[in-house]
């Protein structure tokens, strides 16, 4: 029996990680989560799976360390920073001190961090120099998931390289015992930003691993909309993260056709993190539509499930439409970047925006649009599998620790 600590901050990360605090708790092991900032478990439906199907499941939270820390970024004099920086290392050290006497004691066999830096005053790095006094064993899991083949994949890391002449650099997470990634061509570029080739791993998903994937598909709460959808081609758009090079007057364009076409219903799903997302103008605008719903905020695999047709090109929620057996398009046209997606030829790829209406209008008539099992198989092999037969993906993990 093994009892871990998970560190969690968001949506995205509990999205991939808690496959393994579900095996883990229903191994018969502790599993305790520290959430970094003030993120309402509680009304999370996965949360709420666990607490209702487990006993060995505890949360601490440190927003108060969280808020201070968004205090001292925004005030600027001095006097309150410094009062506010030793307010800060009281309640942190106090805090950990808990889980240091837990650790020194051999409480717990592991820590899972999400995907991060580790500096020396962080809340990570303060929770690593236990660890590595305590010999208790680090591991890091995704907190999303890399479809993009290109490296500069959007203006931060194109930043980086104009001003240094290269990637970021990732060796500081070399302090991780072990450091996971889903698909064999993340890994090698994570190698050439920095990380210990011996120590990241490509394992696969544990997101979109069959088994998780059913089960969560089964708990997440039921989409249903109030406007008239019958009769209708549902399609469910999912946008991107803006700055990862979208051409976002193309998005808003390719929006207004398919939002005047007939016989379709049209769902506009914002990024979950980072800034995709409709303006306020454009969200009011549309929504005066009989036949769309935009920024919605109901769960993305509920919406697949309601769905006929899913559109995605920046998302590894396409993944979550092909398991579902949805048809998935992909139209390149709106972005710069290139995904595994075009690359396994496990969707539609759409060229331009009279292709996609066209397929559109023959999906709505009846017309087959064809996926290739093969080109799904590829893609799952390499993001779900991490380049591997299919295995059982949370069961390695869970050994690892």
């Amino acid at each position: 029996m093994k009892n871990v600590i998970y560190i969690l901050r968001t949506f995205n990360d509990i999205d991939h990680i808690v496959p393994l605090i579900d095996h883990n708790l229903k191994k018969g092991g502790k599993a305790l989560i520290l959430f970094k900032n003030n993120f309402n478990y509680k009304q999370d439906y996965r949360f709420k799976y666990l607490f209702s199907n487990y006993e060995n499941l505890s949360i601490q939270k440190f927003y108060s360390v969280y808020l201070l820390n968004y205090l001292i970024d925004k005030i600027k004099w001095l006097k309150y920073t410094k009062i506010l920086q030793i307010i800060r290392e009281l309640i942190l050290t106090f805090k950990l001190l808990f889980i240091a006497i837990d650790l020194s004691k051999n409480k717990y066999n592991a820590i899972v961090f999400e995907w991060s830096d580790v500096t020396k005053w962080n809340i990570d790095g303060r929770i690593m120099n236990y660890a590595k006094k305590y010999n208790v064993k680090t591991l890091c899991l995704p907190h999303g998931l890399t479809i993009f083949l290109n490296k500069k994949v959007n203006e931060g890391i194109k930043k980086i390289y104009l001003q240094n002449k290269k990637g970021p650099d990732f060796s500081n997470r070399n302090s991780f015992d072990k450091y996971f990634v889903q698909s064999t061509f993340h890994r090698k570029w994570s190698i050439e930003w920095g990380h210990d080739e011996k120590k990241i791993k490509a394992t696969g998903s544990l997101r979109f691993y069959p088994e998780w994937q059913k089960i969560n598909l089964k708990i997440c709460p039921e989409f249903s909309i109030d406007k008239n959808a019958e009769g209708k081609l549902k399609t469910v758009l999912m946008l991107p993260h803006w700055s990862y090079n979208v051409y976002k007057s193309k998005c808003i364009s390719l929006i207004n056709k398919i939002s005047n076409m007939d016989g379709v219903f049209l769902l506009i799903k914002d990024h979950t993190r980072g800034t995709g997302g409709l303006s306020k103008d454009l969200r009011f605008m549309f929504n005066q539509k009989e036949n769309v719903l935009a920024s919605i905020s109901a769960h993305s695999p509920s919406l697949i499930q309601w769905s006929d047709v899913v559109i995605n090109f920046g998302s590894s929620i396409g993944i979550e439409a092909l398991l579902q057996n949805k048809i998935l398009i992909n139209p390149v046209f709106l972005h710069s970047n290139k995904t595994i997606f075009e690359k396994t030829k496990s969707c539609i790829t759409i060229y331009n925006e009279k292709e996609l209406m066209d397929s559109l209008f023959n999906i709505k008539n009846g017309v087959e649009q064809h996926i290739d099992d093969n080109g799904k198989d590829n893609l799952f092999r390499e993001i779900i599998y991490g380049g591997r037969v299919p295995y059982d993906v949370i069961g390695y993990h869970w050994d690892q620790i």
